[in-house]
């Protein structure tokens, strides 16, 4: 077998330079200079997209250069013609990056869509994102018309959910009237109806729109103001209505900063705790007696026995 290894040897001797020879860049002439009346010129500016050089297999000319397809932008252009029943997602069509953060789509916009005298119809929509309860989204349409010292309002609203269990929307419509009687004092009746009031945790329940009506009056002084009224609200953890105080205290600190703490549920908490502990059940419930547990039964022998078995 030794001849086997010497022809072996020489076959790799001869075929590594012929390998590395292979791979030396070759450096070929410009075309330009083997045809008449072409002369070299800078390569075209084509606005930033990458084009490499290729060998002419006619004569030379100016021919139309199309950007190269990727694969991200073709999925792109699928994603955008899927319907939206088929593509359930909040965040954009191109898909949600996360590289950023989690508030990178998080957004807030609205404006005047129409004018007239007294009055406007005003458009928002936003997106608020809160890390271990949920992802929200919001569209509004407002009208808003003013008649001497009242003032209405009705609007229509959607908003979406990006639930851990899923998608939930939900649509409303509401409406106020306020009263001014003085620059500094006002009466306001409001109600607000929700198709579905979906009860996701306790720490979500206050971020989610619920079904309410009621009124308040309102004191605004030059650094602060308060709002003092009731309401009806629908509870969706207990699933029922019911009362509520309205007790909200404003702090103005200037330069459009005012500052709202909303008290009224932890006043009706506490007024219930005052109220209600200190008063003793009117209906108890009362067990009924327990009893006695059963004597262990004798079996007496049969007659006509002497009394074994």
């Amino acid at each position: 077998m030794v001849w086997l290894r010497h022809i072996l040897f020489a076959v790799t001797v001869c075929v590594v330079p012929i390998v590395v020879h292979a791979q030396e860049p070759v450096e070929k002439p410009d075309v330009g200079q083997s045809i008449p009346d072409v002369t070299q010129s800078p390569e075209p500016d084509l606005g930033g997209i990458p084009v490499t050089r290729k060998p002419f297999t006619t004569l030379p000319g100016k021919a139309p250069q199309q950007p190269a397809t990727t694969a991200d932008s073709t999925m792109r252009r699928i994603a955008g013609a899927m319907s939206a029943r088929y593509y359930p997602s909040v965040y954009p069509r191109g898909g949600a990056d996360f590289s950023r953060n989690i508030f990178f789509y998080d957004y807030s916009s609205g404006g005047d869509l129409m004018r007239w005298k007294g009055g406007a119809l005003v458009g928002s929509g936003s997106r608020t994102t809160m890390p271990g309860l949920f992802s929200h989204q919001n569209a509004s349409l407002q009208a808003v018309h003013t008649v001497g010292n009242l003032m209405f309002t009705a609007g229509v609203t959607a908003d979406r959910y990006l639930l851990t269990r899923g998608l939930k929307t939900v649509y409303g419509i509401n409406a106020s009237a306020t009263y001014n009687f003085n620059e500094n004092l006002s009466l306001t009746v409001f109600g607000r109806f929700y198709n579905n009031s979906p009860y996701v945790s306790m720490a979500a329940m206050p971020y989610i729109g619920s079904s309410a009506y009621g009124g308040y009056v309102s004191y605004t002084g030059e650094r602060f103001g308060i709002n003092l009224g009731v309401e009806r609200v629908y509870d969706p953890f207990l699933r029922r209505w019911t009362t509520v105080p309205i007790v909200t205290p404003m702090i103005n600190f200037g330069r459009g900063i005012v500052v709202e703490l909303p008290v009224g549920w932890f006043v009706k908490e506490l007024v219930e705790d005052a109220v209600y502990d200190k008063k003793q059940p009117r209906n108890p419930t009362i067990l009924p007696p327990t009893l006695p547990p059963p004597s262990p039964s004798v079996i007496p022998p049969p007659s006509g026995t002497d009394g074994s078995f």
